[in-house]
């Protein structure tokens, strides 16, 4: 028996056409308008296909003021590399948010869905070759599966200072990353490298007969 497929995509504001149950087209933005920062909401709503009028779920999160404006910041370079203009109202408007539309039903909340497009993002693989995006899909599948392994064994983020109460998925996995990050990093002592560049730097800058020693020191210094 086959299950169906289910997907978690970014919807921008320029993809298609939606429409209510009557088939008329819908304005999205007046279902999310009511949104405070952070809040999360849902809607039903129908795509046109060839098949007729298929169902789909829309989900959002408005963003803070901050995010916003980080947002208006990329739409301008984006916009100066298109040779646009200005941000355009539409663009303004759903900047406003992030929205992602889903083919997951209603038993899963808004919020859980809106994480699982983050997560989902995380993976994206910016290589143009097959062997090089093979390596970096297998590279972050590992560490999604040792980040895992950290989080069942114990909840992130520690219990305090009222953490637990904002405690998410996605916090819990990026607290994980940090500490993988980081004794990664420590077991390749690139710590005690980066905490000594300046003494690198100085020691490349010396001339060719006193460098080799120079730097025979700073890698007995790191060992």
């Amino acid at each position: 028996m086959s299950h169906p497929a289910y997907y978690v995509i970014r919807l921008r504001s320029n993809y298609f056409n939606l429409y209510d149950g009557n088939a008329q087209k819908v304005s999205l933005l007046q279902y999310f308008e009511n949104l405070g920062e952070n809040e999360t909401g849902s809607v039903s709503l129908y795509y046109k296909s060839k098949d007729g009028y298929m169902p789909i779920r829309i989900c959002a999160i408005r963003k803070t003021k901050e995010a916003e404006m980080d947002g208006i910041s990329r739409i301008k370079k984006s916009n100066i590399k298109k040779m646009r203009g200005k941000v355009s109202k539409i663009q303004s408007a759903y900047n406003r948010y992030v929205i992602v539309a889903t083919s997951l039903s209603s038993e899963v909340t808004a919020s859980r869905i809106l994480e699982l497009y983050r997560m989902r993002w995380q993976i994206n693989a910016l290589k143009k070759s097959a062997k090089t995006i093979e390596a970096w899909f297998y590279g972050k599948l590992l560490i999604s599966a040792i980040c895992e392994a950290l989080v069942n064994k114990g909840r992130f983020p520690p219990c305090k200072h009222n953490l637990s109460r904002n405690s998410s998925l996605w916090t819990e996995l990026k607290v994980a990353f940090d500490l993988l990050a980081f004794t990664i990093l420590h077991s390749l002592k690139l710590l005690t490298i980066y905490d000594n560049l300046h003494l690198l730097t100085l020691f490349c800058a010396n001339s060719k007969r006193k460098r080799p020693p120079a730097l025979f020191r700073f890698i007995a210094l790191c060992a």
